[in-house]
């Protein structure tokens, strides 16, 4: 049994993708709440290899052996042996067939609820019209071409690559981005309020590029934890 981590080539994409917003705010003035929104739309783009994930995933679901559901289990196993019974691939689809649409609604609440909130505290005035991202537009489309390759380079790569798909089921995918989103979004909210009274002065580059670097860490650390220890045969 080979304990395998993330690959390296996901792990250089990921610093090189949250290395583009440094360009931005040295070459393009990019402001505190264009970064904020550039990760808000970064939830989605986690969102959107997720459900590739869990329509992937063929992870044995845990044994409910020693649990008060020990009966049922025994029922179930018996049930799954007689010859009209289901596939396993047959119950796995109806399972993902459930799951991927609960998981659309569930995180698509969880996103709106949260850019409301980035919008409502961080947003300038100009942010209703439509020429606030008129010069950024190139830039903050170019930072989310990099985030979207990089999410899909570990897609490929630690997903397929390393078949963590055979080692999680589609229930446990389907809660598995948000370990990651909510703990890094939350830092993310929590140092833009301890930065925002500072970046309207002289430095505010230097803090905002500050911010950018603590982002990137933790998106580091949170990535090497999500594929520490996935177990191949």
């Amino acid at each position: 049994m080979i304990q395998q981590g993330s690959n390296p080539h996901a792990q250089i994409a990921l610093i090189v993708a949250n290395l583009v917003p440094v360009v931005g705010v040295l070459f393009f003035d990019w402001s505190l709440f264009l970064i904020l929104f550039l990760y808000w739309v970064e939830t989605g783009i986690v969102g959107f290899f997720n459900i590739f994930r869990i329509a992937k995933s063929q992870g044995p679901f845990p044994t409910l052996k020693g649990t008060n559901f020990e009966k049922f289990d025994e029922k179930l196993k018996k049930a799954l042996l007689q010859d009209d019974a289901p596939s396993i691939k047959q119950i796995y689809r109806v399972i993902r067939m459930v799951l991927i649409p609960f998981f659309l609604m569930h995180y698509g609440i969880f996103n709106t609820v949260h850019v409301v909130f980035i919008v409502v505290l961080f947003a300038p005035d100009e942010f209703a019209s439509s020429t606030f991202f008129g010069v950024e537009a190139g830039s903050f489309l170019v930072a989310l071409a990099g985030l979207f390759a990089s999410h899909f380079i570990s897609y490929k790569q630690n997903y397929i690559g390393n078949e963590e798909y055979k080692h999680i089921n589609p229930l446990q995918q389907m809660f598995k981005p948000y370990k990651r989103i909510v703990l890094l979004h939350l830092f993310i909210i929590a140092s833009a309020f301890a930065i925002a009274p500072f970046t309207n002065h002289d430095g505010a580059r230097y803090i905002i590029l500050l911010f950018v670097g603590f982002k990137m860490v933790a998106d580091i650390i949170a990535h090497r934890l999500l594929h520490k220890n996935i177990s191949v045969v």
